[in-house]
């Protein structure tokens, strides 16, 4: 799967806008440069989010979509290292 459809499913289940879904990543982290217009070029398959974005939400989104969204973001951009088990994630267990 690739990052823009990972990206677009994600947002249209949350029921979103591209400028909502840009809000919700940026709500607790700062400097992240997640704008619409980023979200918009992720979706059309000509940019793909920064690695270093990723894992800020793998730290701070434990547990919602935008934690999801990260690792499957990562996922579709570097199959061959989580297929090969090199990456691998694991959920936080409910409690």
């Amino acid at each position: 799967m690739e990052t823009s459809i990972v990206t677009k499913t994600h947002r249209e289940q949350q029921g979103l806008t591209v400028r909502e879904f840009s809000d919700a990543i940026n709500a607790k982290l700062i400097n992240t440069g997640m704008s619409s217009s980023l979200v918009s070029r992720i979706e059309n398959g000509h940019y793909e989010p920064p690695l270093s974005l990723l894992f800020e939400c793998l730290a701070t989104y434990q547990g919602t979509w935008i934690y999801l969204w990260a690792i499957e973001s990562i996922c579709a951009m570097y199959p061959d290292l989580v297929e090969s088990s090199i990456i691998q994630f694991k959920l936080p267990v409910a409690q």
